[in-house]
């Protein structure tokens, strides 16, 4: 997504039963409800959350490797 006028992504519509892969957000509010799994490599920079960021963002391990999840 091209960077710009801040836009406002709705997660749930954004993600209609498929799995984002090698996207770029900038500039751009999502919004929910969701429940997002960051899975590989991902990247956040200057990022601000409505929301504590313990509350927001869940850390858990499975098979030796740390994964997250947003809700």
């Amino acid at each position: 997504m091209p960077s710009g006028d801040r836009r406002t992504i709705f997660l749930p519509e954004l993600a209609k039963d498929r799995i984002l892969r090698n996207e770029t957000f900038e500039n751009c509010d999502f919004k929910g409800p969701a429940v997002v799994a960051f899975m590989g490599h991902i990247n956040m920079s200057e990022c601000a959350f409505a929301e504590d960021i313990e509350d927001v963002l869940w850390e858990f391990k499975q098979c030796g490797r740390t994964s997250g999840s947003a809700r």
